[in-house]
């Protein structure tokens, strides 16, 4: 004997999955440092508000088979969503590691080819202050209507084609280099001008020991070449969190 699910339960679990995929990945635990529960269980009051509007989308009751397949579906568009938002914000971590291994504060993210970027000084400023101006701009409300606006063309159970998915995610990646490039090059360019400039001092006066002296005036240039452009960067976040909330909205509706 098949056994079926009830309509309700089975739209309460299929937005369930969705929201509570994006809920666990974003955002990660270095920003908002939550237990897994509290945000299952924030998913699942998201999904409870959710779910009487979405009764019409199931129009009869799936066998566990059926049901399965609609909940894989599910997953797996948090899973994009929440990944592309991931990959935005990798962009922010990346300028910062960059810049702080140029200016010799992060000498175990070179030894490591990576490592924690939030625990970077710079990356974790720069991650900060543009994520406070994304706060105060709305983006946060952006990035819930594009979730949100997810289920006027992708009903709970409905596919998503998988090749829209990839052809996004690719996209995203490059938004996400060039976001990194345009924050830190501006800082890169100022310490790159200081290592010449330490490396003519030293050869002009000797005794003045600029190896010593170098790393710290990085330091000091890194510092305060952040400070001077930090509302540029906060621009350039906000600009291509624009065009990420773009590309994600296309993962529904293909151009």
């Amino acid at each position: 004997m098949a056994i079926s699910i009830p309509i309700p339960l089975a739209v309460f679990l299929l937005v369930l999955a969705r929201w509570g995929v994006l809920a666990v990945l974003v955002p990660n635990t270095q920003l908002l440092p939550l237990p897994t529960r509290l945000r299952l269980a924030g998913a699942a009051i998201v999904s409870l508000l959710l779910t009487p509007l979405h009764l019409l989308a199931v129009e009869t009751q799936p066998q566990i088979l059926e049901f399965a397949w609609m909940l894989a579906h599910e997953l797996f568009i948090g899973l994009a969503i929440g990944t592309a938002l991931l990959v935005v914000l990798e962009g922010l971590k990346l300028a910062g590691q960059m810049i702080s291994q140029l200016a010799g504060v992060s000498p175990r993210g070179i030894l490591t080819l990576g490592g924690d970027a939030g625990s970077a000084p710079h990356g974790r400023l720069i991650l900060l202050c543009s994520l406070a101006a994304l706060l105060t701009i709305g983006g946060h409300r952006q990035l819930v209507e594009a979730s949100l606006e997810s289920y006027r063309h992708l009903a709970p159970g409905t596919p998503l084609a998988t090749q829209d998915a990839l052809v996004t995610v690719t996209r995203l990646l490059s938004v996400s280099f060039l976001m990194a490039l345009r924050i830190s090059l501006p800082v890169m360019t100022a310490l790159l001008v200081g290592l010449i400039t330490a490396g003519w001092i030293s050869r002009v006066l000797p005794q003045l020991n600029m190896i010593v002296l170098g790393w710290n005036l990085n330091a000091v240039l890194a510092l305060a070449m952040i400070l001077l452009t930090l509302g540029g960067m906060a621009w350039v976040f906000q600009h291509h969190v624009q065009l990420a909330v773009e590309y994600i909205e296309q993962l529904w509706i293909p151009t």
